[in-house]
């Protein structure tokens, strides 16, 4: 009878230990929502090209202008992660999505930072259309920290 329970026991610890390895290793394959970013502040964020670049105005700008780049949403998606930079150097992956017509939601990767806390940057930038041009609906950033205990990717900046 105390095998038995043993032997429950045992199987528990080794499934939880399965299952919390699972969502971990499942957690990178499989396609991250908004939930997992921290939203970022087009007018004033960090993260758009460079220190406290207004992107909602460049953007107005450039739909005043008829500006090719705002009818194309994979450059709409760059612009908003930080692409064209100084260092000219490109993300290491972009994946685009098209929830439905009219909709485009773009996930850029950085490639390996030199940054002694930030390990990688991802960013979420979802789409919709409005006549010929791509408009920005929402937009999030997350990291994968150097410095911490937890491998994954976590929402926003890292210490």
């Amino acid at each position: 009878m105390l095998k038995n329970r043993q032997n429950y026991l045992l199987t528990f610890v080794v499934l939880i230990f399965i299952g919390c390895w699972l969502m971990l290793f499942l957690g990178e394959m499989l396609p991250p929502g908004n939930n997992d970013y921290a939203p970022m502040d087009l007018r004033w964020d960090h993260w758009v090209r460079g220190s406290h670049t207004n992107f909602t105005l460049e953007y107005q700008r450039g739909v005043d202008a008829n500006a090719s780049w705002v009818q194309n949403p994979l450059a709409v998606a760059m612009q908003v992660a930080g692409y064209p930079n100084e260092d000219n150097i490109n993300p290491e992956r972009v994946t685009l999505s098209f929830p439905k017509p009219g909709k485009i939601d773009a996930v850029i990767l950085s490639r390996e930072a030199g940054d002694d806390a930030i390990r990688r940057t991802e960013t979420r930038v979802e789409m919709i259309q409005k006549e010929n041009f791509w408009m920005v609906e929402w937009a999030g950033v997350r990291s994968k920290c150097r410095r911490t205990l937890y491998p994954g990717w976590g929402p926003g900046g890292c210490p």
